[in-house]
């Protein structure tokens, strides 16, 4: 199994990627649970915040906008260019460096807050990328991650880049294994479907229909969104089921990280 710098090399990854601030942008379905994500996670960040693997998303002006200083860290120089470009009249404490996961340039204990929002699902080796992060937490520090849930997420085994997706307690149980407490945080629930249904749900259209603006689909599309959120005041009785995965990971203390 190649490490995830050398698939990130060779792989030609960014060149499969989506446009994750044109889909936000969107009043579609997409747009508004990628948007309410990005608003989850920016409202737990705390302190000196990294973002690896930033894309061009809009999570880093909107942890910004709120006086937090940012590192967003990619390694596809296209997109920290459309972030810098974004907001090169405007006066946030974002940094932009071009690195790798598995080799950052930044001394120990820096980061009050790391992110790997939508990111750990294109690595071959996400358990490495997560044990790589603890030397840059500082103490007390927490790690911040979002990730499609294989049980309701028709694009989390249909996208062909995603190379590892994860349930509620897939997820969990790799967090605990490096010795971290972890809370999972209310998102909107979807019905669990077998992988081979959303592959073919994700082929028949699935993202095109959910990130494409259609005339007079606006009501429909609020509708839908609404009932959706509705499903967030029942989450601690199905976590499992979140559409995606969104968890706050902590080290306990005096722990000793299992590699």
């Amino acid at each position: 199994m190649p490490s995830n710098l050398e698939y990130l090399r060779n792989s030609g990854f960014h060149e499969s990627q989506v446009s994750h601030a044109r889909t936000v942008r969107g009043r579609h379905l997409m747009g508004r649970l990628q948007l309410l994500r990005l608003r989850i996670l920016a409202s737990i960040a705390k302190g000196r915040v990294l973002d690896v693997g930033s894309g061009d998303s809009y999570l880093d002006e909107i942890i910004a906008s709120s006086g937090l200083e940012v590192v967003a860290v990619d390694f596809v120089t296209a997109f920290l260019h459309e972030i810098r470009m974004r907001n090169k009249s405007k006066d946030f404490k974002i940094a932009y460096v071009r690195a790798c996961v598995e080799a950052l340039p930044f001394r120990n204990a820096t980061f009050d807050t790391i992110i790997m929002a939508e990111l750990i699902e294109h690595l071959p080796r996400p358990d490495k990328a997560i044990f790589g992060m603890m030397d840059y937490l500082a103490k007390n520090g927490h790690v911040l991650i979002s990730t499609p849930n294989r049980l309701t997420n028709p694009t989390g085994v249909g996208t062909p880049s995603h190379l590892n997706v994860f349930t509620y307690w897939s997820l969990y149980k790799l967090l605990e294994r490096f010795s971290m407490n972890v809370r999972f945080k209310p998102y909107p629930l979807f019905p669990a479907l077998p992988a081979s249904l959303h592959r073919l749900l994700y082929r028949v259209g699935f993202r095109k229909y959910a990130v494409t603006e259609v005339k007079h689909r606006g009501v429909l599309e609020t509708l839908l969104y609404k009932v959706t959120k509705v499903t967030m005041h029942i989450f601690p009785l199905a976590p499992f089921l979140a559409f995606s995965l969104i968890c706050e990971a902590w080290l306990s203390e005096g722990a000793r990280i299992k590699k």
